[in-house]
């Protein structure tokens, strides 16, 4: 029975072995009964701890955590209340900040200086510490509803808790609709499809009730004489177990006397065949039949509650009625008694206000019938009401409603206020890095302002929105997706035509990330020195860091290493760890942690490689300590990179594991394809080639999807390596043909040295040793990679050449190229290119001694030409 399977899987919660329950089912199916039943038994007994929280159709996708907050503004009512707060301000106080009733407004001051900026993955850690604190004294259970109107930060949250390790007494049970979440194509299948997967949670899948569940339910709630009555069959037969049409008949033939609680117990006071024929043939009917049976007044009360949404407080309902809130009180728990339409749900405080009552339709199909009936005209005018309450309320606190507010303007037509909160939503989740709601928010705030008559007030509107717009964009579809400049490039024109231009950097900087990533790196360029011109003209130090960033970023690329060098160098002398989380919800990724990242990578192309990694340190801890997801992602996958040119692969395996499940997570579109083609690559140096080329095109096709050509010719790099070393030289040909053409003629590119070495290399393969030329890709590789002053890919490309000429016999001209580009190294010792060249200078210097030939006039004539004394 489920019933007995939750209360197995909370015995296992109290042995301190975390637990993640679904109920799954239809509408109707019980999902919530059952959650009911299993709450209620539990509800006396002091050693449980319970909160519970409700996903909302109207605005719960796109407000962060909202069935969280409510969970635990819940528990905040309950005898435990104290010590729950008490837990949240010691170890997560950027959550306790989201429910301001619980605080003093000193208290909110001060907690706002300690939680400013919190990042998603912070406000994740906190809260699964502050759980499992929690749970130290006390089992604790979180119910959370509906999840197939979830936000998707919850569920982030949701899957964060689920894969934790250490052991904590908590169960969380959630309910969903499978149909509504496929329809919406809802990231809740997905992640609990992977939780079950990997063992970290169960489902239990609700069906209609059978006759003999109706039976039983019967016998529970009335008594085993209603259930023997042959009543049983009857609604069993009328509703085929749907338990939705159950109660609803059953609450019709108790409200039409059919049903009736006797002194001798619950007794059916009519014909079966009586009672049947009074059963509405639809739900819908059901619903405005027992609307009907209500006095205007309640039936007004209930309109008024629809308009709110499928949970809502007598002081909401109050607003919609122009009533006070003491009326509306007093006339709720009549209304909730009977369980027809709406059941007491919990207890909340509203800033401005005491506590109130918080009730729920006991279904949403309930609450659509009601809003259905309303007339456009006063629907309207109750949503403007509504609203205004709600901004009366949360004076202080705006951001935290905003998309609730959004969209009770919208339905009250009250565009101008709609765009507003839209915008301030936006910003809200940007400032939660919930990047997949700052994208709904401000793309219904964009459909909007057709709606706005005034057009600068559209056109300032407009630019916000697109300001919130193109930072999710970047994270979650990719720096070069279209849409990213599409929304930049009309946030220039807006910019121009207001006549704001001191608003136009980060607008700049978003079309430079776009041209960038594209690899347009001469209009990137082009947009990296205007970004540098305004940022000295405002003679702001933040701008000044991010316009370095870009120029070092995009010179890096075209590989111009020392002016690249020089910019990245200037960009970090001006970084402000207290500023670089607010930069990163600006600009998507914390331009600080870029610096430090992207130098990383000059370095070891310049040849200090031990510096290159003190660099990558420096740029992971600043990104871990910002816990702002995408800089950490970003800061983890540069890393990842520079370890790879270092050939050392338990660096760039530990590196690609931080990676890949916050990118995941975040559904990083761009950074989940470039983990994946890591994992190939280390798949592909462990012997397993095949799976490893299959993981590496599959993750290079996911970053071009996401327009992000500036990594295709690293990838194909990588993958002709991978190809060259299982013996599949002309598919690692093909790939290096095809990288090569990317960089143009000039081979203007930071891998052009690399990209003739491999070529070289694997030509070899091809060709015998004795019909190849000296001045073959190897000495184009070097010529390339001194004019860069590129001594990582030199020492590579004298390598290269010096073995060829060791093949050929020309052991003293490969000792004398080779021996100058080593010794000027300085740092690295430890790299593979560093030992491999030491090994060969010792054979070639053993062999040169061995094999003394003092009129080798080609190996001479050689020396001299590559500069050789």
């Amino acid at each position: 029975m489920e019933l007995d399977r939750l209360h197995q899987g909370l015995a296992a919660a109290r042995r301190g072995q975390r637990q993640v329950w679904m109920v799954v089912g239809e509408a109707g199916i019980g999902k919530t009964s059952l959650v009911d039943t299993f709450v209620e038994q539990l509800a006396e007994r002091a050693s449980v701890v319970i909160g519970r929280g409700q996903c909302i159709d109207h605005y719960g996708v796109s407000e962060p955590y909202l069935p969280l907050l409510e969970a635990f503004g819940n528990l905040a009512q309950t005898a435990h209340g104290q010590h729950m707060v008490e837990i949240l301000r010691q170890h997560a106080p950027s959550w306790l900040l989201q429910l301001p009733a619980l605080l003093t407004p000193g208290q909110s001051e001060r907690l706002r200086q300690e939680a400013i900026g919190a990042s998603q993955e912070r406000m994740l850690r906190e809260l699964a510490e502050a759980v499992e604190a929690l749970t130290s004294s006390h089992p604790l259970i979180i119910v959370l509803e509906d999840l197939h109107w979830s936000d998707v930060s919850t569920l982030n949250w949701l899957a964060y808790i689920a894969r934790r390790r250490t052991p904590s007494h908590l169960m969380i049970v959630g309910t969903y609709r499978p149909v509504d979440a496929a329809l919406r194509d809802h990231p809740v299948r997905t992640v609990i499809q992977e939780l079950r997967l990997h063992g970290l949670c169960e489902e239990l899948v609700l069906d209609y009730l059978s006759a003999a569940g109706v039976t039983t339910y019967l016998t529970q709630r009335f008594g085993p004489q209603i259930a023997s009555s042959g009543l049983a069959h009857m609604l069993h037969q009328r509703t085929q177990g749907n338990p939705l049409f159950l109660m609803a008949m059953i609450e019709a033939l108790i409200s039409q006397g059919v049903m009736a609680d006797t002194s001798a117990g619950w007794r059916v006071q009519d014909t079966l065949e009586t009672a049947a024929t009074i059963v509405p043939s639809s739900l819908r009917q059901l619903v405005e039949y027992h609307l009907l049976a209500l006095d205007l007044a309640d039936q007004s009360l209930l309109e008024a509650a629809s308009v709110v949404g499928a949970t809502f407080t007598a002081a909401a309902v109050a607003a919609g009625l122009s009533q006070s809130e003491d009326a509306v009180e007093v006339r709720c728990p009549a209304l909730a008694r009977p369980g027809q339409f709406m059941r007491e749900f919990s207890l909340e405080t509203w800033p401005d206000g005491p506590m109130t009552s918080l009730y729920q339709f006991i279904h949403e199909i309930y609450r659509d019938v009601v809003y259905t009936r309303i007339s456009a005209g006063r629907q309207r005018r109750l949503h403007r009401r509504l609203a205004a309450r709600l901004e009366a309320a949360y004076a202080d606190h705006l951001s935290d409603i905003a998309a609730q507010l959004a969209f009770h303007h919208n339905r009250g037509q009250n565009y101008g206020q709609a765009v507003r909160f839209h915008d301030l939503a936006a910003r809200h989740a940007l400032g939660r890095s919930g990047y997949q709601e700052a994208i709904v928010q401000a793309r219904e705030g964009l459909d909007l302002l057709p709606h706005l008559a005034e057009p600068t007030e559209s056109r300032r509107c407009e630019f916000d929105l697109h300001m919130s717009l193109g930072p999710a964009l970047m994270a979650i579809k990719g720096y070069g997706d279209l849409e990213v400049e599409q929304s930049y490039s009309r946030a220039r024109q807006l910019c121009r035509d207001l006549g704001e231009e001191s608003r136009m950097f980060p607008v700049l900087w978003g079309l430079w990330r776009f041209y960038n990533s594209q690899g347009d790196f001469q209009t990137a360029r082009q947009v990296g020195g205007q970004l540098l011109a305004l940022a000295q003209d405002q003679d702001d130090p933040d701008h000044r860091l991010a316009a370095h960033q870009a120029l070092g970023f995009t010179l890096f690329y075209l590989g111009e290493l020392m002016s690249a060098r020089m910019h990245l160098e200037a960009g970090i002398a001006l970084i402000d760890p207290k500023t670089q989380l607010a930069l990163a919800h600006r600009y998507g990724s914390a331009p600080g942690v870029t610096c430090l990242a992207l130098l990383a990578q000059v370095l070891w192309a310049l040849g200090y490689a031990d510096q290159a990694r003190q660099r990558c340190r420096e740029a992971c801890a600043l990104a871990d300590d910002l816990a702002h997801p995408h800089s950490r992602v970003s800061a983890h996958f540069v890393t990842a990179r520079v370890y790879l040119y270092c050939r050392d692969m338990p660096s760039v395996r530990e590196h690609t594991e931080v990676l890949m499940p916050v990118a995941t997570e975040h559904a990083f579109a761009q950074r989940v394809a470039a983990g994946q083609f890591l994992q190939g690559w280390l798949l592909a140096v462990q012997d397993q080639v095949e799976v490893g080329i299959e993981h590496m095109r599959l993750g290079l096709a996911g970053i071009l999807d996401t327009g992000a050509v500036i990594y295709q010719p690293l990838c194909l790099l990588v993958l002709a390596d991978v190809y060259g070393k299982a013996n599949q030289t002309e598919a690692g040909l093909r790939a290096l043909s095809e990288a090569i053409a990317t960089i143009g003629e000039d081979g203007q590119s930071y891998l052009a040295a690399e990209l003739y070495r491999l070529q070289g290399e694997l030509l070899l393969q091809h060709v015998p040793v004795e019909r190849v030329q000296p001045e073959s890709g190897f000495q184009q590789a070097l010529d390339t990679a001194r004019r860069q002053q590129a001594k990582g890919w030199e020492l590579r490309a004298a390598m290269s050449l010096a073995r060829l000429w060791q093949r050929q016999g020309m052991q003293r001209a490969a000792h004398a190229l080779l021996e100058p580009v080593y010794r000027w190294f300085t740092e690295g010792f430890d790299t593979a290119d560093m030992q491999e060249a030491r090994g060969l200078l010792a054979a070639l210097s053993h062999a040169s001694h061995a094999l003394h030939q003092p009129g080798d006039r080609k190996a001479d004539r050689t020396r001299q030409d590559n500069g050789c004394t």
